[in-house]
């Protein structure tokens, strides 16, 4: 369990078979207090799953999430700013 204010988030790895139909490598699940990470990752990719969906818990726990078009705006400023996130937008971009 991780506590992100007054909100305590169980964390799960699950299998990729999960997420695949998400196209994530994680999701944090504010409602529920719960943030599910891709088992099959790599350990460094991991770590910036976790700390993405992390972001989206402090986010939601400030109420910056209501607006779904400000939570994708942010999801794709977090992107960027990891490490494997910026590693996803350039094999992405190559032709």
């Amino acid at each position: 369990h991780i506590q992100v204010g007054p909100h305590r988030y169980k964390v799960v790895v699950v299998p990729d078979s999960i997420l695949e139909g998400a196209g994530a490598d994680g999701t944090c699940g504010p409602r529920r207090n719960v943030i599910a990470v891709d088992g099959g990752c790599p350990p460094t990719q991991l770590a910036d799953t976790l700390l993405h969906e992390l972001t989206h818990a402090l986010l939601a726990t400030v109420k910056l999430e209501d607006d779904i078009e400000e939570a994708l705006r942010r999801a794709r400023y977090i992107a960027r700013t990891t490490p494997y996130g910026r590693q996803k937008i350039q094999a992405a971009c190559r032709f």
